[in-house]
């Protein structure tokens, strides 16, 4: 993500963090801000729209779609987006809503809009995904 838009992640989680605990957000060298879709940035709500569109096509979990969040995640290589997709637990899907566990990432290039997932690797390795 870039600075500026990491830093408006960060003041978002920041302000809102005691409002919307999916916010995720912590200082340090290694700086990591995760934001989920309600509160990405217009650029990323793109990119999350994208990769929501090809976890459905693709068929990538068994989960219904209401029932998954995407979470934008500030942490993948230079040039890329990371978005971890996770198993939202609330009224209409079981599980503890204490809870919300990662399913699988999908790797997003900013520049060609290629997409990767380790949605099916055990080993947490990166596969292309088609659109």
């Amino acid at each position: 993500m870039p600075l500026r838009t990491r830093a408006i992640a960060a003041a978002l989680c920041a302000s809102l963090l005691s409002l919307a605990p999916d916010c995720y957000s912590s200082e340090g060298s290694g700086s990591t801000v995760r934001v989920t879709e309600q509160l990405a940035p217009p650029e990323a709500k793109q990119v999350l729209q994208r990769v929501r569109t090809a976890v459905t096509r693709n068929h990538l979990t068994r989960v219904p779609p209401q029932c998954l969040s995407f979470e934008v995640d500030d942490s993948p290589p230079a040039g890329m987006i990371l978005v971890n997709v996770r198993e939202k637990h609330h009224e209409g899907c079981s599980g503890d809503p204490a809870t919300s566990p990662r399913l699988f990432s999908v790797r997003v290039s900013r520049k060609s809009n290629k997409m990767w997932t380790d949605a099916k690797s055990d080993s947490g390795e990166f596969e292309p995904l088609s659109r």
